[in-house]
C-alpha cells in the first residue's frame, strides 16, 4: 500500500498568484472511498464534502492542523508544508482520503492524501502523521 500526497492544481495556481496558506487555518477533512479525485476541477471544499465520512469520534469539517511549518527542500527542489499529527480519539469510522483545505474565505483545497486503501478504526485512535509533508509544491 502506497500513501500519496497530491496538490490540487488550483492550490498551485494560488501559490503562483500570491494566495498563500497563511490566509486561514488548514484543516483535514476525511473522505470515503466514493470520492473520485479530480485535481483539475475540484477547487473548494464544496466540491468534495459530499463524500465526507461520518462516524463516532469524527466531527463534520475535520480538524485543524496545528503548528504548521513551511520548509524548502533543496535536494528535491520542493517546498514542503508540515504540522503536528492529527488524532481523532476513540473513533469508529472508515476513511480512504484526507483532504487539506483552508478554513476561511471560499475554503480552497490544498492537497489530498490517498491512504491507498480504506483505513478503519473501531473505538480506537485514528492518527494522521506527516512523514513527507502535508503538501508539496513544485
Amino acid at each position: 500500500m502506497t500513501i500519496t500526497v497530491t496538490a490540487y492544481n488550483s492550490a498551485k495556481l494560488n501559490s503562483l498568484t500570491g494566495t498563500d496558506l497563511e490566509t486561514g487555518p488548514i484543516y483535514v477533512m476525511l473522505l470515503d472511498e466514493s470520492y473520485t479525485p479530480d485535481f483539475d476541477n475540484h477547487t473548494v471544499i464544496g466540491d468534495v464534502n459530499g463524500d465526507e465520512i461520518t462516524g463516532t469520534g469524527y466531527v463534520a469539517g475535520g480538524k485543524e492542523i496545528q503548528n504548521l511549518i513551511a520548509t524548502q527542500d533543496n535536494a528535491l527542489n520542493l517546498g514542503l508544508l508540515s504540522g503536528d499529527p492529527i488524532i481523532w480519539a476513540t473513533g469508529t469510522f472508515t476513511a480512504r482520503y484526507g483532504v487539506k483545505y483552508i478554513n476561511s474565505g471560499l475554503f480552497p483545497l490544498v492537497s489530498l492524501t490517498d491512504f491507498g486503501i480504506n483505513k478503519s478504526v473501531l473505538a480506537d485512535d485514528f492518527v494522521l502523521a506527516w512523514a513527507n509533508g502535508i503538501s508539496k509544491q513544485l
